[in-house]
C-alpha cells in the first residue's frame, strides 16, 4: 500500500485528459478496423502511463481494441498486460518460455 501512492504520482491529471482523448480516437479507429491508427493512439497512451499502476490495464484495453483486427497481436498485448498485472485476464495461449543456456 505504501508504494501505491508513488505509482499514482507519476501521472498528472492533465495527462489523463490527454489519455481519454487518445482513447476515444483509438476506439473510433478500432470500429473502422484501422489498425495503424489504433497502434499510434495506444502507443501514445502507453508512453504516458509507463511505470504506473495502470499500465497493465491499458495494455489489456489495447488488446481489446485490436482483437477484431489482429488476433495474434491482441494475444501478445494481453500477455504483456498479464505480466504487468496478474489480476487481469490471462491470454488464450498462456505459454511462457524461457531461453535455456547451453551448459
Amino acid at each position: 500500500m505504501s508504494n501505491a501512492s508513488e505509482k499514482y504520482k507519476k501521472v498528472q491529471l492533465d495527462d489523463y485528459i490527454g489519455v481519454a482523448s487518445l482513447l476515444r480516437k483509438a476506439t473510433r479507429y478500432s470500429s473502422r478496423r484501422d489498425e495503424q491508427n489504433v497502434n499510434v493512439c495506444m502507443n501514445e497512451i502507453v508512453k504516458k502511463v509507463t511505470d504506473t499502476a495502470d499500465e497493465g490495464w491499458f495494455y489489456q484495453l489495447y488488446s481489446n481494441l485490436i482483437s477484431t483486427i489482429n488476433k495474434v497481436r491482441a494475444q501478445e498485448l494481453q500477455l504483456k498486460a498479464y505480466d504487468l498485472n496478474s489480476a487481469l485476464l490471462k491470454p488464450l495461449t498462456f505459454v511462457k518460455s524461457k531461453k535455456s543456456e547451453k551448459v
